[in-house]
């Protein structure tokens, strides 16, 4: 007979369920270059769960792996394009894994500029347009300028304009400008080192002129033209070297042109007209041409000769009774010269002055007052 079934009772047992550990999005963060990131502390379910995460860029300071928080780091990027690293992060709790997620540290590249050429100019040239570059793309450049006497604004955002220069002093002005980059990404801008260049501006030559006379006659002897700053140039007709000679220019307006460069290379022009006359009246004959003051007199006066007629007379003085009371003789006369007498030793009285020479002759009273 067979052996009846014999029901025997199990000991109890559980089947316990862990649930899905889960984590928390972290924040994305982008930095500049060399700034120091945020913390990155982990949460999510269940409590005590462990946080490992991947990072698939570690150009930017963090390393490849970890297990749970990320520490503040120094951010890196010495590329000069955008840096992004992507850090996945899985939880895990009592083995059991849970869905991993992910967030970025993206670091923006320090701007830089490339190097500006300074340049010096003279008063009044135009400077070359300054085309301001880098080496990272996108980046805006802002120049700040210390003299805006020079003729350029105080600041700007980008290239700097092409403008023609100003120095109305005698000395050389120098401007300096300074540019700074700034690269913008992502909400964050960032800022690299300035880079300054200078424009300087060279004075012209302030000519002064010092001897230029506006008018001459036709006989007058060559003028030496005179003007400061000296070592310049003199051009025009009638000019020979730094002398300008009527005769050679004949009757008329006359420019002469001098230009003169100073120790900066810097050059100016300046210009004035001279009027050449035929001024006849220095054709005169004596009677025409002599002029006695004062007249009367004590004894002194002097006698003016306006006339290029002549280069030399006699002078005889007879009294009233036709008495010879003096004798001169004058030789290569100028027009306007000045002969100077002194007769104060003889009473007083009218006087005839005598004055002639080999072509004519003339007769003038003078009264000595006693």
């Amino acid at each position: 007979m067979a052996a009846s079934p014999v029901l025997v009772e199990a000991p109890p047992f559980t089947i316990t369920v862990n649930p899905t550990a889960t984590v928390n999005q972290p924040a994305g963060q982008v930095l500049c270059n060399g700034a120091n990131t945020s913390a990155v502390v982990f949460s999510g379910l269940p409590p005590g769960s462990t946080y490992n995460w991947t990072n698939n860029n570690t150009s930017i300071g963090l390393a490849a792996a970890g297990t749970g928080n990320i520490a503040s780091f120094t951010a890196t990027n010495n590329t000069n394009t955008v840096q992004t690293a992507t850090i996945t992060v899985t939880p895990s709790a009592s083995g059991c894994g849970g869905t991993a997620v992910s967030f970025t540290i993206t670091v923006n590249p320090t701007p830089a500029v490339n190097a500006i050429a300074n340049q010096a100019l003279c008063a009044g040239a135009t400077t070359a347009a300054v085309t301001i570059s880098g080496p990272v793309a996108n980046t805006v450049y802002t120049w700040t300028n210390n003299n805006t006497t020079i003729g350029l604004g105080a600041g700007g955002i980008g290239n700097v304009p092409a403008f023609v220069t100003v120095n109305p002093t005698i000395n050389p002005v120098t401007a300096t400008i300074t540019v700074t980059p700034t690269y913008t990404n992502g909400g964050v801008s960032c800022t690299g080192n300035p880079v300054s260049f200078t424009i300087t501006v060279n004075p012209l030559p302030n000519i002064v002129f010092s001897n230029v006379p506006p008018r001459v006659c036709l006989t007058d002897t060559v003028v030496t033209l005179r003007a400061t700053p000296a070592g310049g140039t003199w051009s025009g007709t009638g000019v020979s070297g730094n002398t300008f000679s009527a005769a050679a220019s004949g009757v008329g307006v006359h420019r002469v042109t001098y230009t003169v460069t100073n120790g900066s290379g810097c050059s100016t022009t300046r210009f004035a007209d001279i009027v050449v006359n035929d001024c006849i009246e220095r054709h005169n004959v004596f009677q025409q041409s002599i002029r006695i003051w004062p007249n009367p007199n004590q004894g002194r006066f002097s006698i003016q000769f306006n006339s290029d007629k002549y280069k030399e007379f006699k002078v005889k003085i007879v009294d009233s009774k036709g008495r010879e009371m003096g004798y001169y003789e004058f030789k290569n006369l100028v027009y306007g010269q000045i002969l100077p007498f002194d007769l104060s030793r003889l009473a007083g009285g009218t006087y005839y002055l005598y004055v002639y020479n080999t072509q004519e002759s003339g007769v003038f009273p003078i009264i000595i007052a006693r």
